[in-house]
C-alpha cells in the first residue's frame, strides 16, 4: 500500500503486519503474536521479473493487533478494539529484523495508537521522527 506524504514528499510504501490474540476456532490459549517475512522478493513491473535478492521494500511498517480477549465482544470491525504500533524501515535494518514478538514491536515503539493516529505517525515515521 502506499499513501501520500507530506508536501515535497513522494509517496510512502507501507506494510501492515496484523494479528490477533482471538481465532475463529476453539482456543485453548490466546495466539503469540509474532510477525515475519518482512523480507522479500523484489519485482519490477518494467521487467516483469524478480530482479533484486530478499530485502525490506517498505518505507514504514504498520503493526495492527486486535487486542480484544473475551470472544462474546469480538468485533473485527470495531476500531477501538484495534491497537497499532509503526517502525520505520531503519530500525528493522538496524536490528536484522527476520520476525518481531509484539512484545519486542512494543519495546520498539512503545507508544500504541489508536486509528485516527495512524496516518499522521507513518509520515513522522517516514520523515525520521519515529
Amino acid at each position: 500500500m502506499t499513501i501520500p506524504a507530506s508536501a515535497g514528499h513522494g509517496p510512502i510504501k507501507v506494510e501492515v503486519k496484523s494479528g490477533g490474540y482471538l481465532q475463529d476456532w476453539k482456543q485453548s490459549a490466546y495466539s503469540k503474536i509474532v510477525f515475519s517475512r518482512f523480507k522479500a522478493w523484489g519485482w519490477t513491473h518494467e521487467s516483469g521479473m524478480v530482479d533484486i535478492p530478499p530485502d525490506y521494500h517498505a518505507d514504514v511498517y504498520v503493526f495492527a493487533l486486535h487486542i480484544c480477549k473475551d470472544p462474546e465482544k469480538l468485533d473485527l470491525l470495531d476500531l477501538s478494539q484495534w491497537e497499532f504500533r509503526v517502525l520505520p524501515r531503519r530500525v528493522l535494518l538496524e536490528h536484522g529484523v527476520k520476525s518481531l514478538s509484539w512484545d519486542k514491536v512494543r519495546k520498539l515503539t512503545p507508544t500504541g495508537l489508536g486509528w485516527t493516529q495512524l496516518a499522521d505517525a507513518v509520515r513522522s515515521a517516514h520523515s525520521g521522527g519515529s
